[in-house]
């Protein structure tokens, strides 16, 4: 029974035995997990103690950065309080460019006010000299048909005349082939070459006066000779050749009379057959005198045919010289055909028909010159409303370059205030706040 008792007991004992092993073991368990647990802990509390460390350094470099950071924003405010002043500064300067700006534009605009009225008046007086012009361009033209209408008149005169000479010369030749060759006395000889000698004298008298007179007209006395026209040329060529058919002619008539008193009053030969050279030389004359008649024809239907209004002091003028070279030399004409008639009475008729010539060209000489002022009157003219367009067209251009260089400056001016202004408002751009950065907060552990 005690066996029993005692199995029994160490069966109970090795039991709790088992069951201390067990705790113990559990114990042990249980020990070895909370070292682990506290080695665990102790890890993590290093590793917070370093992580507090690093965050620690982190604030103290984030505040050190903070400071700095607010050291230059306490800089910028001063330097953005100064660029303010500078821009206000800028601004009101602005304003005051602006305003003057404003003045001068207004003064431009009065100036250009200005000037588009007087560029009216301007116009207005050239419309008026335009019409005073076109006034005096008419005047003139009338005066100018007139005046070629008298040529005209005069040319029909002269025609009629030289028919008339022609006439009287026929019917002179006629009667001296009828008359028989009989020689006056020597006392009519006398007088007769006394007459012809005072005919002479007389005839070089009028071509000296004629010559002085043209040259007075074709050139000017005192300074420099100007250019002659057209018709003023011709005039004078044709004047100075009418004067020396004139001489020939004069000289042609008092050969006969010459010779007709050296000669003795028996038969002798005729005064053509002692002087044949002065024939010819008459015969010449009387054919230039055709070409002259010719070409003063033509000259007039030339000046029929031309109707323009412009050409009216070149037709006059050219008909003024025909009729004046053509007017001589049918005087010369029939002082040649007088001279081959060989009588006294011939001579002196050529040298009649030489006075009216020469006094016929006297009038066509006063009408050339006043043809010629008309048309220097109406150079002059031209040429001063020439000189007056040309003086407005410079002031005009001048007015626009001017205003066109205001135009510029302004514009210039106002660029340049443009790009200031954006230069600013860049710059302001630039100066502007940072953006703001949030202090990190430290955390509770």
């Amino acid at each position: 029974m005690e066996l029993e008792r005692s199995k029994a007991s160490n069966d109970q004992a090795a039991e709790t035995i088992k069951r201390l092993t067990e705790s113990s073991q559990q114990l042990q368990q249980e020990c070895c997990e909370k070292q682990k647990q506290l080695e665990q802990q102790q890890r993590q509390q290093q590793q917070q103690q370093q992580q507090v460390q690093y965050l620690q350094q982190q604030q103290q470099q984030r505040v050190r950065e903070l400071q700095q950071q607010l050291r230059e924003m306490q800089k910028y405010k001063e330097e953005a309080a100064e660029r303010a002043r500078v821009a206000d500064a800028a601004v009101a300067s602005l304003r005051r460019e602006k305003t003057q700006l404003e003045g001068g534009i207004l003064l431009l605009q009065q100036q250009q006010q200005q000037l588009q009225q007087q560029h009216q008046q301007h116009q207005q007086q050239q419309r008026h000299l335009q019409q005073q012009h076109q006034q005096q361009v008419q005047q003139m033209q009338r005066q100018m048909q007139q005046q070629a209408q008298q040529i005209k008149q005069q040319q029909q005169l002269l025609q009629q005349q030289q028919q008339q000479q022609d006439m009287e010369k026929q019917s002179k030749q006629t009667l001296a082939a009828e008359e028989t060759a009989t020689r006056p006395s020597t006392a009519d000889t006398a007088g007769r070459e006394e007459e012809t000698a005072r005919l002479k004298a007389r005839l070089r008298a009028e071509n000296e006066s004629l010559k002085a007179r043209l040259r007075k007209l074709g050139g000017r006395p005192c300074g420099a000779p100007e250019a002659l026209p057209v018709g003023a040329a011709a005039a004078e060529a044709a004047a100075t050749a009418a004067a020396t058919g004139a001489a020939a002619a004069a000289a042609a008539a008092a050969a006969p009379a010459a010779a007709n008193s050296q000669q003795p009053a028996g038969g002798a030969p005729t005064a053509a057959a002692d002087y044949p050279c002065s024939s010819s030389q008459l015969k010449d004359d009387a054919a230039a005198a055709e070409t002259a008649a010719e070409a003063s024809s033509a000259a007039e239907a030339a000046s029929a045919g031309g109707a323009a209004a412009s050409a009216a002091p070149s037709a006059a003028s050219s008909a003024a010289s025909a009729s004046a070279a053509a007017a001589p030399a049918a005087a010369a004409a029939a002082a040649a055909a007088a001279a081959e008639n060989n009588t006294v009475e011939g001579g002196l008729q050529g040298a009649r028909l030489l006075q009216k010539a020469a006094a016929e060209r006297r009038q066509t000489a006063e009408t050339a010159e006043t043809a010629e002022t008309a048309e220097t009157a109406a150079t002059d003219v031209e040429s001063a409303v020439h000189l007056l367009q040309q003086k407005q067209n410079e002031k005009r251009d001048a007015a626009s370059s001017t205003l066109l260089h205001q135009h510029a400056d302004m514009q210039f001016k106002t660029q340049q205030q443009q790009q200031e202004k954006q230069q600013q408002q860049q710059q302001q751009q630039q100066a502007g706040p940072p953006p703001s950065t949030a202090c990190p907060q430290p955390s509770d552990d």
